[in-house]
């Protein structure tokens, strides 16, 4: 996967988390995608610790998961890492591929649009727009 992709993917799956638990990640109900994320976000930690900018970057998706910007600046800097650092990029793509593996569900939305990975379902009715219009109701479908 390339760094961008695999950056997006990894912020993906910890945003979601980070708004039920903030940096407490915790698994008290026996998870294991969570518990899979925990450990994508105590790597994604360690490798940003000991740069302030970095670690600000960090801090801030997990004081405020819900803003886009906090979360694009750091999946940014994350792709940047592991364009450096192969080692890195490996560690992280194996951790998320087991957090997706445990039923973990990646959800990232960027200018051009959202991406999810993992099994997705709509439950709410309505309708999803994209390039083609998809409505909630099957019978107004082409």
């Amino acid at each position: 996967m390339d760094p961008v992709t695999l950056a997006s993917t990894a912020v993906g799956l910890l945003v979601p988390v980070l708004k039920s638990f903030g940096d407490k990640i915790v698994d008290a109900g026996g998870d294991a995608a969570v518990t899979k994320i925990r450990a994508l976000y105590e790597r994604i930690k360690r490798r940003l610790t000991g740069d302030p900018y970095d670690e600000q970057l960090l801090d801030g998706v997990a004081a405020d998961p819900r803003s886009e910007s906090r979360a694009r600046n750091l999946r940014d800097r994350i792709a940047e890492l592991m364009e450096a650092d192969a080692e890195f990029r490996a560690e992280v793509e194996a951790l998320v591929q087991d957090a997706e593996r445990a039923g973990a569900t990646a959800v990232s939305a960027a200018g051009s649009g959202i991406t999810a990975g993992g099994n997705v379902s709509q439950v709410a009715g309505g309708d999803a727009v994209g390039r083609d219009k998809i409505s909630g109701d099957p019978q107004r479908n082409p």
